[in-house]
């Protein structure tokens, strides 16, 4: 299983990097299946966005 973070902030970032380290101690190695993506074109590089589906409700643009 791999995780995608998309577009997060820094306190975001630092809290999740403290709980893949705590989990760690646990046993469970998540820090290695974790990607922070920045924009599409990080997005892109991981996922091809043709595989990727939205609800009928979603909007690219951000209007409604």
């Amino acid at each position: 299983m791999l995780i995608y973070h998309y577009n997060v902030n820094t306190p975001y970032r630092r809290q999740i990097r403290t709980i893949f380290r705590n989990a760690k101690h646990h046993g469970f190695d998540m820090e290695g299946r974790s990607r922070f993506l920045r924009g599409l074109d990080d997005v892109q590089r991981f996922l091809d966005l043709t595989d990727v589906h939205l609800s009928d409700n979603t909007s690219i643009n951000g209007t409604y």
